[in-house]
């Protein structure tokens, strides 16, 4: 308690050194926090996109380029089915369409695929089914309902989804309610609302241009739940057999690497940037707490030889200087950490990099903030504890 009243004692008479030193190693810790911040965020980011595609999901879109050449259709799903039943595979295939409601004042988009679409993407339902089996056979006028919780014009398992042109039973809702914004790619987004209807159902819904072919396909997925599951090269080599007459188009595959591509390259640079800034920051607070407590260690000179002949050991005297280089890094780690806090949630909605904050973040910045003093106060509470006695006395 002596130790702590005495560091306490040198804060209030020395306020300005102190403060000095706390400024310069709250910068460095803001700066810390602020990239480890981003770096949390973006690992977050990365955990949200592959749950929202799926566990070892590969999509496949095709873009015919010449009358040579065709997109996908229903035929290559089922064949590429059949040539994976040996392995725990699924695979969908998915036609886009669009739809509008009964009062014109809503666009919607119609997924038509099958049943297996739901297992592949990892979609749960929050009432009522998916599509199954009987929905294809019977070209049943049924769909299922992805809108948030929110919605105005809530819908229930059993209630009429009104389109133009159209009425679908609601089969079931989707827990998730409306696609995730993480996945910034069109072939993925499918709006705050979609219906998920089954492909052999007749599409009176559709409203721009010429109505589309039932059997045609836009995107297929695949996933695989094997200890080895199926590879891109594996997928290119099934589908240049699947021609029949006209090959397919150029294929275009979206993978759980080709969606973290952003995020990488963006962890990339905040580690390159933030993290050199950072770095310099912290030494730059080490080095000026240092030099200071260098500077208070020489000005107190004769009160440590005072210390020393009032029956102090060259441990308390170690001590104290120690405990007050740790307690000036602590405090202002604190003050550091509180701003960037602030500041994390002041600005993700601004910023394009994505921002999270959490107590691991705080507890890992103090650990470094005190290994930081301890290992900047080492030299002047060494110089401090080895001061003879007689010397102190005679300088004073």
């Amino acid at each position: 308690m002596s130790t702590l009243r005495d560091i306490l004692r040198e804060f209030r008479t020395r306020p300005g050194r102190y403060a000095l030193g706390l400024f310069s190693i709250a910068v460095g810790m803001l700066t810390l926090c602020l990239l480890l911040s981003m770096l949390l965020g973006l690992e977050r980011k990365a955990e949200r996109i592959a749950e929202d595609l799926g566990l070892n999901v590969i999509g496949v879109t095709v873009t015919p380029n010449n009358n040579n050449t065709r997109g996908l259709a229903r035929r290559d799903v089922e064949l590429l089915r059949a040539s994976l039943s040996q392995t725990n595979c699924l695979v969908s295939g998915v036609r886009f369409d669009q739809a509008k409601s009964m009062d014109g004042k809503k666009a919607l988009r119609v997924l038509a695929t099958d049943p297996s679409l739901a297992a592949i993407r990892g979609w749960r339902m929050r009432d009522g089914r998916f599509l199954d089996s009987r929905d294809l056979d019977t070209l049943a006028s049924v769909c299922v309902v992805a809108q948030s919780q929110t919605s105005q014009h809530p819908k229930e398992p059993g209630s009429r989804y009104a389109l133009t042109g159209a009425q679908l039973t609601v089969a079931g809702l989707l827990e998730n309610g409306g696609e995730s914004t993480e996945l910034q790619d069109q072939r993925l987004m499918y709006g705050d609302e979609f219906l998920v209807v089954p492909h052999s159902a007749e599409a009176y819904w559709h409203q721009d241009g010429p109505r589309r072919d039932p059997q045609s396909v836009d995107i297929l997925f695949v996933r695989d739940a094997s200890e080895h599951p199926v590879t891109q090269t594996r997928l290119e080599n099934l589908l240049s057999g699947a021609g029949r007459g006209m090959e397919l188009g150029p294929r275009s595959y979206i993978t759980l690497g080709s969606l973290l591509e952003n995020v990488n390259a963006m962890e990339r640079t905040v580690k390159l940037t933030t993290g050199t800034i950072a770095v310099f920051c912290l030494l730059l607070g080490g080095v000026t707490l240092m030099s200071l407590m260098l500077a208070n260690v020489s000005e107190r000179t004769s009160e440590i030889g005072l210390r020393r002949a009032l029956g102090a050991s060259r441990w308390q005297l170690y001590l104290l200087f120690f405990l007050e280089g740790v307690v000036t890094t602590f405090v202002a780690s604190l003050i550091g950490i509180c701003i960037a806090a602030w500041m994390s949630q002041a600005v993700q909605d601004t910023v394009s990099v994505p921002m999270a904050f959490s107590w691991s973040l705080v507890w890992l910045c103090l650990g470094l903030a005190t290994l930081l003093g301890a290992i900047f106060s080492l030299p002047p509470a060494m110089i401090a504890a080895q001061t003879q006695p007689a010397l102190a006395m005679r300088n004073e």
